[in-house]
């Protein structure tokens, strides 16, 4: 039952008990609230049996559920708001995609778990919502959802069916969200400041805020941090400090060239600074790059007037979430910013860092696009590698060393959609027409057609080290445009795969090109 309110859409029928103090307004966040008990209610939204529970006689399913049933579900952390969208009719899921199943068999009224009181507020477009956390996800009331659609109760059947009103018109929904954009971010703060360069320091209008040093500039770390909206706390016991602008924050310590970075108040990266932060008249400057790496502001120097502008931008996210099943080996993730106009041109240095479990990663860095009303937008795509069954993606939006968005996804793969993605000319295989093999043979030969020969190399998937070599190139010979290739998945059960080459010639002698792959799941060994 817990396996299935957590990560799976199949029926989990739960029934809370709410104490006197669910409503109490002293709750303080995670104070308990409740309890979760078994039930026999099942829910369904626009056809789709979903995950219930029952809150003092009124069911709940979990908003975050509603994805990819005719909504979007948008987490924004600094609002902390959960807004649910619906999208166009056509997006919309409307028929029976089950069938109700049968309780575990749990009597009605059996424990399960707690819930929680929260902060989070929940919206249906821009209407608030009741809601409770469950194991970090937001239950809301499935009546509360009536006036946006209908809402029917059957006592004989013990089901609840919501079958929600598309969205009324075009720009209704979050643009950027409508090209594809996963992680979509607004404009919420955007400081423009310049400095003069003299020859006595660096200054503000006329305020000075910098020094220079060995021919470096150091610059005043209160200046920024209160320009930008940073609060400075003293470790206690300690010499560092730490500035925080809410969620994102960063520690220094003078004489040191240690940076720490955090989000939400837990460490994410360590960072060696170019040179020491300086004290100085019982203020600490910092070098003026480490200063725009940390802060994440971006600047541009005039030589001729010896002026440096910067450009501060701070944002609010909305996280639409990504797709908790996918049938491919691969997730392609995007972003949008939103900005406004620049008075100058430079590149923001905006990126979108992935990482699958340590094992898989990629990194993109933004590129300019105009939205149809005219602004700017830097937009980051970038894929990720997926190994079959569970992944844990974790995606970073990062301005320089600082963090501007970062959260963890689960997502399975079964990969029984992976396309056999070859670019040798005519490669085909006899054994299937997609890129995923099954078999109970450590030994097989594969045949197919092709029109040059190739070579492959196979390996095996390990937890912890992705896929690992065994084998050196072996060259595959065609004759009458078919060939024959034996494969040996010699260590034991199994995912492996098998990566194709074609001979090409290169200044130092023969060499190879990658050229695809596919996989073999060996079943037993």
């Amino acid at each position: 039952m817990r396996n299935r309110w957590v990560g799976g859409m199949l029926l989990a029928c739960c029934f809370f008990m709410l104490e006197d103090r669910c409503t109490a307004e002293a709750s303080s966040i995670g104070d308990r609230a409740g309890e979760v008990v078994s039930t026999d209610i099942a829910a369904y939204v626009n056809g789709k049996l979903v995950p219930s529970m029952n809150i003092a006689g009124e069911t709940a399913i979990a908003a975050e559920d509603l994805r990819e049933i005719g909504f979007d579900v948008a987490w924004s952390p600094r609002a902390r708001t959960l807004r649910i969208e619906p999208k166009a009719a056509g997006e919309q899921a409307t028929a029976e995609s089950a069938s109700r199943k049968d309780p575990d068999g749990l009597p009605i009224g059996t424990y399960l778990k707690d819930v929680l009181y929260t902060d989070i507020q929940a919206y249906y477009g821009d209407t608030p919502l009741r809601s409770f956390n469950i194991d970090g996800r937001t239950a809301i009331v499935l009546n509360d959802l009536d006036v946006f659609g209908t809402v029917t109760w059957s006592e004989a059947e013990r089901t609840i069916r919501f079958q929600s009103k598309p969205h009324a018109g075009e720009g209704t929904r979050e643009a950027w969200r409508e090209a594809g954009a996963d992680l979509v971010l607004r404009t919420v703060k955007d400081v423009n400041l310049t400095f003069d360069f003299r020859e006595e320091g660096q200054f503000y209008e006329e305020e000075k805020v910098g020094f220079g040093e060995d021919g470096l500039p150091y610059m005043k770390l209160d200046f920024f941090a209160d320009k930008f909206g940073f609060t400075k706390f003293q470790d206690t016991g300690g010499k560092s400090i730490r500035l925080s602008d809410g969620l994102y924050s960063f520690s220094i310590q003078p004489g040191s060239k240690q940076a720490d970075t955090y989000w939400g108040g837990q460490a994410m990266e360590t960072y060696e600074l170019i040179f020491p932060p300086k004290m100085k008249d019982g203020e600490i400057y910092l070098y003026s790059i480490d200063l725009e790496r940390m802060f994440g502001y971006i600047g541009k120097w005039n030589q001729n007037t010896r002026n440096l502008w910067i450009r501060y931008t701070s944002y609010d996210v909305k996280d639409y979430g990504f797709p908790t099943q996918e049938d491919s080996d691969k997730l392609t993730v995007r972003a949008a910013a939103t900005e406004p106009p620049w008075d100058f041109s430079l590149n923001g240095g905006m990126a979108l860092k992935l990482d699958n479990d340590g094992i898989f990663g990629n990194l993109i860095s933004a590129m300019q696009k105009t939205g149809d009303k005219g602004e700017r937008v830097s937009w980051m795509e970038a894929p990720i590698r997926l190994h079959l069954g569970n992944n844990g993606i974790h995606a970073e939006l990062v301005q320089g060393n600082r963090i501007l968005y970062s959260a963890s996804y689960p997502v399975q793969t079964n990969y029984k959609a992976v396309p056999l993605s070859v670019n040798i000319p005519g490669f085909k295989l006899d054994q299937s027409e997609e890129g995923y093999i099954k078999t109970n043979a450590s030994n097989l030969t594969l045949t197919g057609n092709t029109t040059s020969s190739f070579a492959f190399t196979v390996a095996k998937f390990e937890d912890g080290h992705g896929f690992v070599p065994f084998t050196s190139q072996d060259l595959v010979g065609v004759n009458d445009g078919t060939f024959r290739m034996a494969l040996s998945l010699s260590k034991g059960s199994g995912l492996y795969q098998v990566q194709l080459f074609s001979p090409v010639a290169t200044p130092r002698g023969p060499g190879y090109s990658s050229e695809g792959y596919f996989y073999v799941m060996l079943l037993q060994s």
